[in-house]
């Protein structure tokens, strides 16, 4: 009977068991914690050494939750997540857990084990509802996942963070199923302070309140909504564009990874271009390169000579001293918009807007012939401080120049 609450690989025991001697336990123990564990990038192990390599990682690590933690409840959950409920402090813990860090190194120099592996772990003091101590328990060791740290002991701060976010997340997705958008846009000025044919488009909702805060943004960026929500808005604004027939150029914000999650990219750019009445011409894709990797430079650029075979002008967005000369200089964008914090830094700042110039100067030749936008300019000293440094071709905008205008395509 014992077999069927054990798990098979790593002798630990399994959910059942867990289900059945939980309220046991906690009676027993009722200053417990319950603490989530999830080694850090398992599947690495998995594809580099093989899954036989995988095994023998989960079963050492099984052996050392044995031998440190002996008088705790262990349960391997599924994959490589494990639980322990002990009633040990918090300092304890962390002990217990750096012996198992110098334990695992001693393995590998052994050559018990082929790699060493990390692990982040996150607890929340047991209660009746078994479920709900799991969910606390499990923001506390993403949280840590997510920030770089071993051990993240239960804060009431951190969860009530994550439910404000998925209350924001759940509250977007209706908007986005029942689409409550409306769209607006601002003129872009020249350096002459002269308007152009270009529009930066924002999404607001169907009152024409604003919709992405900087705070919602990183919410569906981290939950990977924002793919959907770009796939419909450039479906949306392409048709809406196209009913007509001015000679305008409007820039549409896209996430980068969005165009990752498009599975038959080129068939979806073809159907926009076919329906398009003028075209893809008058439409300008702006990229927010925010936070890509090294390894998605070669990717985001085949993605971006795809996306010009079909008539798309190229922006990107929100770039800083962090995106490399060769991953701007390959993707040879139309249009490079300068982070606003980057250029609101230099102001009033000789030194930091020397090195300002520079690197406008720079990013003004990275492409055949990108230009410049700086956004934001809030009042005339603003505009003023651009012109010190900005290249004659140069774009700008901001409340200084106009306001958001609810747009009518006719």
């Amino acid at each position: 009977m014992n077999e069927i609450y054990l798990d098979k690989l790593t002798g630990l025991n399994n959910i059942p068991y867990l289900e059945k001697n939980y309220h046991l336990f906690i009676t027993a123990h009722p200053n417990s914690k319950y603490i989530m564990i999830d080694l850090t990038k398992f599947k690495k192990i998995n594809d580099t050494y093989g899954h036989e390599a995988g095994d023998a990682c989960l079963k050492t690590f099984a052996q050392k939750l044995q031998i440190y933690f002996k008088e705790s409840m262990l349960v391997r959950l599924h994959g490589d997540e494990f639980v322990i409920i002990s009633y040990s402090n918090d300092e304890r813990i962390k002990s217990l857990f750096d012996l198992i860090h110098m334990s695992l190194e001693a393995d590998v120099r052994s050559g018990s084990i082929p790699v060493n592996f990390d692990f982040n772990a996150g607890y929340a003091p047991v209660s009746d509802d078994l479920s709900a101590t799991a969910e606390k328990a499990d923001c506390m060791m993403y949280y840590g996942k997510e920030n770089k740290q071993c051990f993240v002991p239960y804060s009431d701060e951190i969860y009530n963070a994550k439910l404000e976010e998925e209350a924001m997340n759940a509250d977007f997705n209706d908007k986005l199923k029942r689409e409550k958008f409306s769209y607006y846009g601002r003129r872009i000025y020249n350096t002459k302070n002269k308007i152009t044919p270009f529009v930066q488009v924002y999404t607001k909702d169907i009152n024409g309140a604003p919709l992405l805060t900087r705070k919602l943004y990183g919410v569906i960026r981290n939950n990977q909504e924002i793919s959907r929500f770009d796939l419909y808005n450039l479906q949306k604004l392409v048709e809406l564009i196209s009913m007509t027939y001015c000679k305008d150029k409007y820039f549409i914000n896209i996430d980068y990874r969005s165009l990752f999650s498009i599975r038959e990219l080129r068939k979806f750019l073809e159907v926009m271009k076919e329906t398009s009445i003028n075209g893809l011409n008058n439409i300008v894709l702006s990229i927010d390169v925010t936070g890509i990797e090294s390894t998605e430079y070669d990717l985001t650029i085949d993605i971006i000579n795809m996306i010009r075979e079909y008539g798309f002008e190229i922006s990107l967005n929100k770039v800083n001293s962090k995106i490399p000369p060769y991953f701007l200089a390959t993707s040879n964008p139309d249009y490079i918009k300068v982070v606003a914090d980057a250029w609101k830094k230099a102001y009033g700042n000789p030194k930091a807007t020397d090195l300002l110039r520079k690197a406008v100067e720079f990013l003004s030749i990275c492409g055949h012939d990108s230009r410049v936008i700086f956004d934001r300019v809030e009042t005339k000293d603003q505009s003023d401080f651009i012109e010190e440094f900005a290249p004659p071709k140069s774009l700008k905008s901001g409340d200084y120049f106009s306001k958001e205008k609810r747009l009518q395509f006719k």
